[in-house]
């Protein structure tokens, strides 16, 4: 795996050290993927690939309720990703 260094904001850090239980390289490594899936929708994320990130974040997802997926499943729909505007043509 690649290492990739960036440059964030004081205030945006101190933000997020309050947060030490967050990976935040997770979060950062899904918001490119996103990124990258929304301007290139034809290259699709694999399942594995996916199991592989859950599998990182330690989460057993074989002890979510099937309600309590749906549920979060709804939320994420209605709070899609969408593009910033900056990288939308003028």
């Amino acid at each position: 795996m690649t290492n990739m260094t960036i440059s964030i904001p004081d205030e945006l850090y101190k933000r997020m050290k309050t947060h030490p239980e967050i990976r935040w390289s997770e979060i950062v490594r899904k918001a490119i993927a996103e990124y990258l899936e929304k301007l290139m929708p034809e290259e699709k994320v694999e399942a594995h690939d996916l199991l592989g990130v859950i599998r990182e974040t330690g989460i057993d997802i074989d002890s979510i309720p099937l309600e309590k997926a749906a549920e979060h499943y709804e939320k994420m729909r209605e709070r899609e990703w969408k593009r910033p505007s900056m990288t939308q043509a003028s």
